[in-house]
């Protein structure tokens, strides 16, 4: 009865405070709780709709090994994440003499290498009403605060307006696996143009696109829609209509796009919490049937556990765009297993992770398959293109489900609006073709090869950082990463612009960067000592505290160890690439 069933649900919550644990560090084992790992493989749980899949338990080797060997969590804790943040109108009266001395400098320096994108942002700042300008605004350098204007963009470099060349991580917000403008979706765009692009009869590409969303994706069937944030509006409406619930649960930290109901803030107070709308315009009413929670948080299982029955979807980043240190695999596994006891669908926000942390993106990486997943970017090769994805059961919401020609059969389940005039826009469909049969032919190698890089690049900055005694760390999941600044970094957003200064094109507004399979050793060695220089520099202004002077150390020398970090690996030569020799690449 009821008390059987609260004691399973308190042994699994009790597990998933020790699995949380066990990837955090060491944990005693506590008696009579059988782990998740030891389910069977081969056992098959219900799903919504009556469905049948694998246990979670069954995972790859991939996911096996990732549970095994998590990726420590960052040293420096960031705040959680809030995708809008109010205009900061105050001026540097905070800043010392010596910051306001070297920043004055800096400024002028920046503003005179990228004078024609500063000028181009005077020029237009009336008409484009662009919000990307004061995403990040700050009056102390509001002399700087415009986007770099790009010429032109080949591979993982690009091109200013003033001429500067650039070693682009900022790569479309991500969109870009293969750098831009690679050749063979160049081909695609251009063949696409010379047959038409019509909207209205339907593109004979959309199939194969779907299919192959399907295939390399691990999903049964797509949709697609014009950008990730009408992804998530119209999974949140098939799992709404699907379950016939109102409610849905997402976590603290995430970014789900812009949509009213995906822009709630977490507050906590008396040991309640609320979820208040977090930017202005966004009204109270459709955040009354969210449930916000932290993100992997024992705690958070168990105010779900109560409320799961009324809930119609779990949405969440399996690894979310600002923390890619964390990798919630036990976390994401009773998940799984609750909502599919519940009845209520789990949704894998795979905007950023789809694509990118494998062939099969996250559901591949941590060996779970969620009910709906929510792709774009990488998909659609920078062009706007959002898609949903899932069950064949979760996915009947949007044509009403499957039927057949010559019997019958008809669309026999509840069916939803969603629907758009540009929706399979015919170039879309022939670069995501492209993208996806390029993935498909190059498959896990190129993953292997690109994570692994990735990989060797982080632990070179980590260790310069250390060596430094730098309060920054760099994090990383597979090819996406982000930096981490101490309390004690002052004014960490000009970290950002002394990159671009050294000829690293970073996108500030977001702080989440990319390498590519373009981006090569000379590229990665590039990045490196822009970001050793950038350290450098703000150490010089002021902006970060100077390291603990070692015993019979002289002012100004630069310890041993940090110049033992910054030597290039063994066997990669120094930067030398000509921007003509680079053009040609």
């Amino acid at each position: 009865g009821a008390g059987a069933l609260e004691r399973v649900i308190a042994q699994q919550l009790r597990l998933m405070e020790q699995q949380i644990a066990a990837l955090r560090g060491p944990v005693a084992p506590v008696a009579d709780v059988q782990p998740l790992s030891a389910v069977p493989a081969a056992a098959q749980t219900a799903a919504p709709g009556g469905q049948t899949a694998t246990d979670p338990a069954a995972v790859p080797a991939q996911a096996a090994r990732l549970a095994d060997a998590p990726a420590p969590r960052a040293k420096i804790q960031p705040e959680t994440f809030v995708a809008y943040q109010p205009l900061n109108t105050e001026g540097p009266g905070g800043l010392t003499a010596r910051q306001r001395e070297y920043l004055d400098g800096f400024m002028a320096r920046y503003a005179e290498r990228t004078r024609a994108s500063k000028a181009h942002q005077a020029r237009y700042h009336v008409p484009l009403a662009d919000s990307r300008v004061t995403a990040r605004f700050r009056r102390a350098w509001k002399e700087i605060l415009y986007p770099v204007v790009s010429d032109r963009a080949r591979g993982s470099r690009v091109w200013d307006l003033d001429g500067n060349e650039y070693v682009d991580i900022g790569q479309a917000f991500g969109c870009s696996l293969f750098g831009h403008a690679p050749d063979f979706v160049s081909r695609a765009i251009q063949d696409q143009v010379e047959r038409g692009y019509g909207v209205g009869p339907q593109s004979a590409l959309a199939g194969r696109a779907a299919e192959l969303v399907c295939e390399l994706g691990g999903n049964q069937r797509a949709v697609f829609c014009n950008s990730g944030t009408e992804a998530v509006m119209g999974a949140i409406r098939a799992a709404r209509a699907y379950t016939g619930r109102t409610k849905i649960a997402y976590f603290a930290g995430s970014y789900h796009g812009w949509s009213d109901v995906v822009l709630g803030r977490l507050l906590s107070a008396g040991g309640g919490r609320e979820v208040r709308p977090s930017a202005p315009g966004v009204p109270e009413l459709p955040l009354g049937d969210v449930l916000m929670l932290p993100f992997d948080d024992p705690e958070s299982l168990r105010v779900l556990a109560e409320q799961m029955r009324d809930i119609a979807l779990v949405m969440v980043e399996p690894v979310q765009s600002r923390r890619p240190d964390m990798r919630p695999q036990a976390f994401l596994r009773e998940l799984r297993r609750m909502t599919r006891e519940a009845g209520t669908l789990l949704h894998f926000d795979e905007l950023i992770t789809g694509f990118r942390l494998g062939v099969g993106g996250a559901q591949e990486f941590f060996g779970i398959q969620a009910d709906l997943v929510t792709y774009g970017k990488i998909v659609a090769g920078g062009l706007p293109m959002g898609v949903v994805a899932g069950t064949r059961e979760a996915m009947s919401v949007f044509d009403g489900g499957v039927w057949s020609y010559g019997d019958d059969s008809y669309p026999a389940a509840q069916r939803t609006l969603f629907a758009g005039a540009y929706f399979k826009h015919p170039i879309s469909m022939a670069v995501a073709c492209a993208v996806l049969e390029e993935i498909r032919r190059r498959g896990a190698p190129m993953y292997d090869e690109l994570n692994g890089r990735t990989a060797r690049l982080m632990e070179r900055i980590n260790a310069f950082f250390e060596a430094g005694a730098y309060p920054i760390t760099a994090a990383h999941v597979s090819s996406c990463f982000r930096f981490f600044f101490g309390r004690e970094v002052a004014c960490p957003d000009l970290f950002h612009h002394h990159l671009i200064h050294e000829g690293v094109l970073v996108i500030p507004e977001t702080g989440t960067h990319f390498l590519t399979t373009a981006h090569t050793d000379d590229d990665l060695e590039r990045i490196f000592r822009a970001v050793c220089a950038s350290a450098e520099a703000m150490r010089r202004g002021g902006f970060i505290p100077e390291p603990p002077a070692a015993p019979g150390e002289r002012a100004g020398d630069r310890p041993e160890t940090v110049r033992a970090a910054l030597a290039p690996p063994e066997g990669l030569a120094a930067s030398s690439s000509t921007s003509a020799e680079t053009a040609k690449r």
